[in-house]
């Protein structure tokens, strides 16, 4: 069991607010479980960690932009050369580009058209002036630019921006905190007296939290049905290593009724995993610290191999009952455990 950081704080977010969705992991106790709360946001979700030393503040979208983004933007002296991401945020343009032709560093966001080849024409558009639009971690993974808003199923600009936002303002107000890696080491910064802020990925957290032994390719997961929720924590609290750790996860029933809280609480089980077995938290060489950041979770998943799926057992097994599964999809914000 690590003897460095003593809570986490999971945080699944969104551009709509009453789909944010907070579980917190106590280490020493062994306990993962939902905090109750509504309208998220991140000055909320700091004041929840409470100034506390050896706490980690968890978010579900990007902290980091491309590196080539970043070497643009610090080509502009009018920006003041920032050394690092962080650096950057307090005077960051984060206004939408309306056309692909109209894209550039300081309009760097964008809702994707519709029609084919709609990303495409961004991508080109920001290679014509030497970026690309996806950070290492998001070609590795496939996942979309930081920068899209809208348009494309798993957008994250939306709720990237809201962060940032957060994040700006929360400090200016006083609220005192670090941004890893850019402010530092975890280790250094978790000895910092004051609470971490880091990246999450909840794709990248299914393998470690539902497969047992390595290696771990990435595993996907499709939480929007609510039958695949209910078998992976069914899963989930069947692994020999929640047995060996000893680990209560509660309030599993409202991972099971929808996917917010279902990318927050296995994102939680997976870094409890990691500190609990010393597991690396993340993958070295998407370690970026001046730019593109690091992602907690990556470490105990071979990114190399090919992407498996999560194949939920037919009702018949007997492993899930179908009227549970239309239980699930009806209620609502009970608690509870399996």
């Amino acid at each position: 069991m690590s003897n460095e950081i003593d809570r986490v704080l999971c945080a699944d977010w969104s551009k709509d607010v009453s789909k944010r969705a907070v579980y917190e992991v106590m280490v020493s106790e062994r306990l993962i479980r939902r905090v109750a709360g509504q309208d998220w946001t991140v000055s909320s979700v700091l004041q929840l960690a409470g100034g506390q030393s050896k706490t980690l503040v968890t978010f579900d979208a990007p902290l980091g932009v491309p590196a080539s983004f970043f070497h643009a933007l610090r080509a502009d002296p009018s920006d003041g050369s920032p050394r690092t991401f962080v650096e950057w945020l307090p005077n960051a343009a984060l206004e939408e580009a309306l056309t692909a032709a109209a894209w550039a560093v300081r309009r760097p966001f964008f809702r994707v058209p519709a029609g084919r080849g709609g990303l495409r024409g961004f991508e080109a558009a920001a290679a014509a002036r030497g970026v690309a639009l996806r950070r290492k971690i998001e070609r590795e993974t496939g996942a979309k630019p930081v920068f899209v808003v809208a348009g494309v199923p798993g957008s994250v600009g939306s709720a990237a921006r809201d962060i940032w936002r957060g994040l700006t303002g929360s400090r200016r107000q006083g609220t005192e905190f670090r941004v890893w890696p850019f402010e530092g080491g975890l280790g250094q910064l978790l000895g910092s007296g004051v609470p971490v802020v880091a990246e999450i990925y909840p794709r990248a957290a299914y393998s470690t939290a539902l497969i047992d032994a390595a290696p771990r390719p990435r595993l996907a997961v499709s939480k929007t049905r609510a039958r695949v929720r209910l078998c992976a924590i069914r899963d989930l609290l069947a692994t020999q290593w929640v047995a060996t750790t000893g680990v209560q996860i509660r309030d599993t029933d409202a991972a099971a009724q929808g996917e917010d809280d279902f990318d927050a609480l296995m994102t939680g089980a997976a870094l409890f995993r990691c500190l609990a077995e010393g597991l690396p938290l993340f993958a070295e060489p998407l370690h970026r610290p001046e730019a593109e950041g690091g992602i907690l979770g990556t470490g105990s998943v071979d990114l190399a191999m090919r992407e498996r799926a999560f194949r939920p057992p037919l009702c018949v097994s007997g492993l899930i009952d179908p009227a549970q599964e239309t239980k699930a999809t009806e209620r609502a914000g009970t608690g509870g455990a399996w």
